[in-house]
């Protein structure tokens, strides 16, 4: 978090170090509604928590029985800003993309159980997001960025696109 997030290789994503997976699910409409940045200690908790989350729009989706359904991949990135004392998050931006190109073959590969199916390819339309941190703490409740808000950290597209989507 301070300086470079480190790259790995997890799942054969080595520029992003991301996770992919498939999920069986039955029949019907899905929405993912919302999003909580997973850093530190406030991974699954809320308790005390300034990680508040970030409502998402349009990320649904239709689950056909018998059917492999790729929805697309889900980009996000923190975004880290100086604070009175070195850096922290301030931030995080997401949004999704159709990267099956890529994507297929991994998920055959990790998943053999669906290794010969045809996927479908029905990326969610959802919106870009952004979340910015907003403490619940009494003691911190006006704690804001004192530099300004990360300027990575925007959902202008061409900033969004090339924070999310770097060449390397």
């Amino acid at each position: 978090m301070f300086g470079s997030m480190p790259l790995c290789n997890d799942d054969g994503l080595g520029n992003e170090c991301g996770h992919l997976f498939a999920i069986l699910l039955p029949e019907g409409d899905y929405e993912i509604y919302e999003v909580i940045p997973a850093m530190d200690s406030y991974i699954s908790s809320s308790y005390g928590s300034a990680w508040r989350s970030a409502q998402l729009d349009g990320y649904r989706f239709h689950v056909s029985a018998g059917r492999v359904t790729y929805l697309g991949n889900l980009l996000s990135r923190i975004c880290t800003a100086r604070a009175v004392v070195g850096s922290r998050v301030w931030s995080a931006v997401g949004d999704v993309a159709d990267l099956s190109a890529r994507d297929v073959p991994l998920l055959r590969k990790k998943y053999p159980q669906i290794a010969e199916s045809n996927f479908e390819i029905s990326v969610m339309s959802g919106a870009p997001w952004l979340w910015r941190y907003e403490p619940k703490n009494w003691f911190n409740v006006n704690e804001k960025p004192r530099f300004g808000w990360p300027p990575n950290c925007s959902l202008e597209p061409e900033k969004l696109n090339s924070y999310l989507r770097p060449t390397h």
